[in-house]
């Protein structure tokens, strides 16, 4: 998916070149991930979380530099539920995570998981026997598929976590 002001070619090939995309693993939230220096507290309750996303900082498939102060950016995430369909509500976020990614003086690769909203032990399950969700974050049976047995069919599993995942805010030391 991508973030353009408007449904047309142009402007959808701007945020393209923009870099300002996510995917999901099916479900269909609705994703908008910034960084910068200069947020202030309370930002996501100010009602203009994506005008002032733009105007401190960069968004998802930006870049940014050292702050001249010194200190370390920071970063506002919003994901809203997948809305659903006329009789099938979308289903609740168990939790958000931004992911840190870095090279380190030998090149080697490392990455950090911060969960930042939400709570990966909140027992989200769902039912197998009755495809209900149990617990904030859980998805049913949505194609009606709930009661296949794995043993016959070993590329079912009634049980998935669907994921979205933003172009990532790169970091330029120099």
């Amino acid at each position: 998916m991508v973030w353009a002001q408007e449904n047309s070619r142009d402007a959808i090939f701007a945020a393209l070149r923009r870099k300002e995309t996510y995917g999901t693993s099916g479900t269909r939230p609705v994703v908008r991930f910034f960084g910068g220096y200069d947020f202030e507290p309370g930002l996501c309750e100010s009602g203009d979380l994506v005008g002032h996303g733009y105007a401190l900082g960069v968004p998802m498939g930006g870049r940014i530099g050292p702050d001249p102060a010194g200190s370390a950016p920071g970063f506002i995430v919003s994901a809203l539920k997948d809305p659903g369909v006329s009789g099938r509500e979308g289903n609740d976020l168990q939790r958000i995570q931004i992911i840190k990614g870095w090279l380190d003086e030998s090149g080697n690769t490392h990455e950090q998981a911060f969960d930042v909203v939400g709570d990966n032990n909140n027992d989200a399950w769902v039912d197998t026997q009755t495809c209900q969700p149990i617990g904030s974050g859980a998805k049913g049976d949505v194609y009606g598929n709930c009661c296949k047995k794995t043993q016959e069919e070993s590329f079912y599993s009634p049980v998935i976590q669907e994921r979205a995942w933003t172009s990532p805010i790169w970091y330029e030391p120099q």
